[in-house]
Parts: C-alpha cells; sequence; structure tokens
C-alpha cells in the first residue's frame, strides 16, 4: 500500500505543481485563504500561463469574500 501523505508535505518534498496546485484548493475549502493564495500566486509565477491557476485564484477571491461577508453578518 502507498502512504498516504498531506497534501502540504506531498508538495513540500516533490515540488510538483499539480500538488500543489490540488494543496492549495484543499486549504480553499478549510477556508485557508490567504495560505491558499500565496500558494497559488507563487505557482503562477512559475506557470504564468496556466489558465487553471488564475481560475483558481478568482475563485478563491471570490470564495473569500463571500466567507468575509457570512462572518460578517454572523457579528451583528
Amino acid at each position: 500500500f502507498l502512504e498516504r501523505k498531506p497534501g502540504k508535505e506531498l508538495y513540500e518534498k516533490t515540488n510538483d505543481p499539480a500538488a500543489g496546485f490540488n494543496y492549495a484548493r484543499m486549504l480553499q475549502v478549510t477556508n485557508s485563504f490567504d495560505k491558499a493564495e500565496a500558494l497559488l500566486k507563487n505557482l503562477q509565477k512559475s506557470n504564468p500561463k496556466d489558465r487553471k491557476i488564475k481560475q483558481a485564484l478568482e475563485s478563491l477571491s471570490e470564495d473569500k469574500t463571500n466567507y468575509e461577508i457570512i462572518n460578517s453578518r454572523k457579528n451583528k
């Protein structure tokens, strides 16, 4: 059986863009928006023409905005 490694460890060990992308998406799902954004921007530097990364950054921005709106309404 293959040992399952968390996304961060796999990405750092292999420096594989696909693993980094998947790890960033996992961060997004867990509301770690700043970490996800930093990782995606780093990936974008080394893959400037990758539309998938650009789309992920746009989706991340929308999710972060929606999350902030929802939390601001909860705190009223």
